[in-house]
C-alpha cells in the first residue's frame, strides 16, 4: 500500500452518506456528512453537526456540470466583480466573499445528496463525488509534515485521520456493512 493508501480506506467511510453542511473557519474548509448529531459546544450548550467531518486546509474546489462552483481562491474575491473586473472597496477580511455566497448556494441546492464514490491520488489528494454531477477535490501542495486535511467524527474521542505532505496518521477503520446498507437504501439522487 502506498504511503497515502490508507486515505482511500478512511474516505470510503463517507460513501453512501448524505452531504449536510459546509463552511469555513478562516481558510479551512469544513464539510459535514451523515446523520445530524448534537454535541456539546464550548459555551456549555449544544450544537448540531454531521456524524462525520472533513477539514481541508490545502487548495480545494467544488465542481459541477458548469465547472468550478467555488474553491479556495474564492476566499479572497468579492461576490461579483465590477464592470472593470475589479472592486476597489472590497475587503476580504470584513466583507462577504465569493466563497460565502457560493457555498451557501451549494449547501441549499445539494444538501442531502450522497457521496457516490471517492478517488485518492499518490499525493494524498482526493475527489469525492457528491450526487450525480458534483465533486469535492483537495490538492495537497506541500512536501512537509504540514496538515492538508483530516477526517473525524465530531464529539467522538477517537483519534482523527490526518493527511500531511509526507503521509497519514490516525485510524482509518471502515464503517459497518449494516450502516452502509442503511444509507444505500436512503440515497437521494440530486
Amino acid at each position: 500500500m502506498s504511503k497515502f493508501g490508507q486515505a482511500e480506506v478512511a474516505l470510503s467511510q463517507l460513501v453512501g452518506l448524505p452531504f449536510l453542511y459546509a463552511g469555513a473557519a478562516g481558510t479551512l474548509l469544513w464539510v459535514h456528512f451523515g446523520d445530524e448529531v448534537e454535541i456539546p459546544d464550548m459555551r456549555g450548550g449544544a450544537r448540531t453537526v454531521g456524524a462525520w467531518a472533513l477539514h481541508i486546509d490545502c487548495p480545494w474546489r467544488i465542481t459541477g456540470l458548469d465547472g468550478v462552483l467555488t474553491g479556495s481562491g474564492d476566499y479572497w474575491e468579492p461576490p461579483a466583480l465590477g464592470e472593470d473586473g475589479r472592486d476597489e472597496n472590497f475587503d476580504a477580511y470584513n466583507d462577504r466573499t465569493r466563497f460565502d455566497v457560493q457555498i451557501r448556494n451549494f449547501v441549499s441546492e445539494f444538501r442531502g445528496a450522497c457521496v457516490k464514490n471517492i478517488a485518492v491520488d499518490s499525493a494524498g489528494g482526493f475527489r469525492l463525488s457528491i450526487g450525480r454531477w458534483n465533486s469535492l477535490e483537495a490538492f495537497p501542495v506541500n512536501s512537509q509534515d504540514i496538515e492538508c486535511w483530516r477526517l473525524f467524527q465530531p464529539g467522538n474521542s477517537t483519534d482523527h485521520f490526518v493527511v500531511t505532505g509526507i503521509g497519514t496518521s490516525g485510524p482509518c477503520t471502515a464503517r459497518s456493512e449494516t450502516h452502509n446498507q442503511v444509507y444505500a437504501q436512503e440515497d437521494k439522487e440530486i
